[in-house]
């Protein structure tokens, strides 16, 4: 059964008095078994996907980029996708700034290794990589991710690990490609792109190491 809903807090616990910085309840919309839109229900954040021969082709995300502040800043992003021969995602473009280029390229060097790399237009008008995160994975479940800050040699700026249960995670269900699509941006709350949402099983918890 696919996700249908989630909600996520934001709360800081002080002094055994909890209070709440943001909350956003999602909904998720499907058409024939496939994800077509996911959106907050005070209109914080919405998520709309198109398809292509079966194939997630492209994601329009519109909202604010930080919802709980009273000075709402609009926020508008644009991916679009391209695959190779055998359907595995190569490429993750950004189509909302056309004067600002950016874009992530996926590798798969084994099948228990993801590289994507976000590539970025300089001042200079110069498309240079910018970012390189290296994803393990072991039985399913993202295991850890490398961050490497793009220089010669490349370096490691930090490293995530996760630990899971054994439930299955509802993301899991339905297009792993949406998840190494989206955008790495995060809101207070949560990160619209987090690798570990790839997993078969849910995050019980997550560690960065720098």
């Amino acid at each position: 059964m696919k996700i249908q809903t989630l909600t996520i807090q934001d709360e800081n616990v002080k002094n055994g008095t909890t209070s709440l910085y943001e909350k956003l309840d999602f909904k998720f919309e499907y058409s024939n078994s496939r994800l077509v839109k996911v959106w907050d229900i005070n209109n914080n954040y919405t998520e709309n996907l198109t398809y292509n021969n079966n194939l997630l082709s492209e994601i329009n995300i519109s909202g604010y980029r930080y919802p709980e502040l009273h000075l709402h800043i609009p926020l508008k992003i644009k991916r679009k996708l391209t695959y190779d021969n055998t359907q595995r995602l190569i490429k993750s473009e950004n189509l909302d700034d056309p004067n600002s280029l950016s874009y992530t390229v996926f590798e798969y060097p084994s099948s228990d290794i993801i590289i994507a790399k976000d590539y970025k237009q300089n001042n200079y008008g110069q498309v240079t990589p910018s970012i390189t995160s290296k994803i393990y994975i072991s039985n399913q479940n993202v295991t850890k991710v490398e961050i490497y800050y793009e220089a010669i040699p490349a370096i490691l700026a930090y490293v995530i690990k996760y630990e899971y249960d054994q439930k299955i995670n509802p993301n899991f269900l339905i297009d792993r490609n949406r998840i190494l699509a989206l955008p790495n941006y995060a809101f207070n709350v949560y990160y619209v792109q987090d690798y570990s949402q790839l997993s078969k099983n849910n995050v019980t918890k997550k560690k960065c190491m720098v």
